[in-house]
C-alpha cells in the first residue's frame, strides 16, 4: 500500500486507525457473507478516496480480496512500528508492503523483477 501525496489524512496514528477500521469492516462483511469482490471494491473505493494507493493489481493467480489484506496489513504494521520508534513524520510514496507479514500466493515474476 502506497500513501499518495493526495492523501487527505494528516496524521499518522489517524492514518492507523482508519486503515484498522478498513480492514475490519472488510473481515465483517465477508464474515456476513458478501461477495468478496463487492466487499474489496468498496474498500479500494474508501482507500483510494482516503488517497492510498496499491502497490499490486489483481490478475488471474492472485485474486483482489488477497491484496487488499496483505497491503493492509503490512501498512498497518510498518505504521504501528514508525509511531512505536517516535517517527510521526508521513512518508509519502514509499512502499509498504512486506511479505514476511502477509505473503500473497502468485506474485512472482514481473511484480518483484
Amino acid at each position: 500500500m502506497i500513501i499518495t501525496d493526495k492523501c487527505f489524512i494528516k496524521s499518522k496514528l489517524q492514518m492507523l486507525i482508519e486503515l484498522v477500521r478498513i480492514h475490519e469492516r472488510f473481515c465483517t462483511q465477508l464474515e456476513e457473507e458478501w461477495d468478496y469482490e463487492d466487499a474489496y471494491y468498496e474498500a479500494e473505493e474508501v482507500l483510494t478516496c482516503m488517497g492510498f494507493e496499491f502497490e499490486f493489481k489483481p490478475n488471474d493467480k492472485v485474486r483482489a480480496d488477497d491484496i487488499l489484506v496483505g497491503e493492509i496489513l503490512s501498512i498497518i504494521d510498518y505504521l504501528y512500528k514508525e509511531i512505536k520508534s517516535n517517527d510521526w513524520l508521513i512518508h509519502y510514496n514509499k512502499k509498504y508492503y512486506d511479505p514476511v507479514i502477509w505473503d500473497i500466493e502468485g506474485l512472482e515474476g514481473d511484480y518483484f523483477e
